[in-house]
């Protein structure tokens, strides 16, 4: 055996050891995935969602790293990305979005409101613009702030991005107060494009993903010298999560080892780590940090 073998099989044994191994994972995932779908009939009459996402959800455990990602919508608010997915026959108390993406940088959009708010929260954080109204991301943000200290249960909460963090013991938890689209935005039809013209992911997958349709977060780009308060963050956590359950184990080692890299390497001591891929044809492939790396940059 040569010696680039023998250097091979250490480094998956040892990435095995300190990831996980394929039984792991799956056990990992499916207690996930199990209490989710037991939990979801009980939050959906009480009005609010939760998923599990992040490294947490995807199977890693690292030890360094014990930080758990939630994201929380309201389920009688319905985001459109066209004025004709809206339907005259509304439930009582639900209310309508629209997702703008004109006059927008790349991946993110602004939330109009079309009716009236049922959700309490949702109408403290409603601005006008000139005959308009939008949810601003920035008062959102706030809101979700407030939740988490009113809950008594978390201390030493910060905001970090569009997440309120906080922590139970010395687990820190980054909880996301978003809302839920079951559209696309018509500004990720390149990776559908991509996804047709490399077979890749299956198409059981790839279906699951544009069924299940994306998030918004409240943050804005950072492009300007000030955050603009109306813009909002599309978030692809779900697809996400899904492409990473379609690797095989390798593919998910060699994913892992990146993710090591990135953390104990390259933003080592960086207070907002970003790593963007860029393919060929400029598409933004992956940004470790989440969001928007399914919109055509």
């Amino acid at each position: 055996m040569s010696d680039n073998c023998r250097v091979s099989e250490a480094l998956y044994v040892g990435l095995c050891r300190y990831i996980g191994t394929p039984t792991e994972l799956t056990v990992r995932r499916e207690v996930v995935d199990i209490c989710e779908m037991m939990n979801k009939p009980v939050q959906i009459c009480k009005g609010i969602i939760h998923m599990v996402s992040g490294s947490y959800r995807e199977g890693f455990r690292f030890y360094e790293s014990s930080d758990l990602d939630i994201m929380y919508w309201p389920v009688n608010h319905e985001v459109l990305t066209d004025l004709s997915q809206s339907s005259v026959n509304a439930l009582p108390g639900h209310s309508n979005i629209l997702m703008e993406d004109t006059d927008t940088p790349p991946g993110f959009v602004r939330l109009r409101p079309l009716l009236s708010l049922g959700f309490h929260c949702i109408a403290k954080a409603v601005v006008s613009l000139g005959d308009r109204l939008y949810i601003s991301s920035s008062r959102w943000r706030k809101i979700g702030m407030t939740v988490m200290s009113d809950l008594k249960t978390f201390h030493t909460i910060t905001n970090h991005g569009p997440c309120a963090t906080g922590f139970i013991g010395d687990v820190e938890h980054d909880i996301a107060l978003c809302f839920h689209c079951h559209h696309w935005s018509r500004l990720t039809c390149y990776w559908s494009k991509r996804c047709t013209l490399h077979n890749w992911p299956p198409n059981h997958v790839f279906d699951d993903i544009l069924r299940n349709g994306c998030h918004i977060v409240s943050v804005g780009s950072k492009m300007a010298a000030a955050e603009n308060e109306l813009e909002w963050r599309l978030s692809f956590s779900h697809a996400e999560q899904k492409l990473v359950y379609a690797m095989n184990h390798t593919q998910f080692l060699c994913y892992g080892l990146l993710k090591i890299f990135l953390k104990e390497v390259i933003n080592h001591t960086v207070e907002e780590p970003f790593l963007f891929i860029f393919c060929e044809d400029n598409d933004v492939l992956v940004n470790t940090n989440r969001t928007y790396n399914l919109v055509s940059k």
